[in-house]
């Protein structure tokens, strides 16, 4: 069960990240003000960073 909920959380990050790239970021006015938005959920993603 442990394993399933870590992979979920995975899996969140990544459609989080996603979400700033492809959802947010091309619509705001000045797209590049969120160009490292999704960075802080792909580091979570890094051996040791996901809680």
């Amino acid at each position: 069960m442990r394993s399933l909920h870590a992979d979920a959380l995975r899996a969140a990050e990544l459609l989080r990240a996603l979400g700033y790239v492809d959802g947010i970021q091309p619509y705001m006015d000045d797209p590049t003000e969120w160009h490292g938005a999704h960075l802080l959920h792909l580091r979570r993603l890094l051996p040791g960073k996901l809680e």
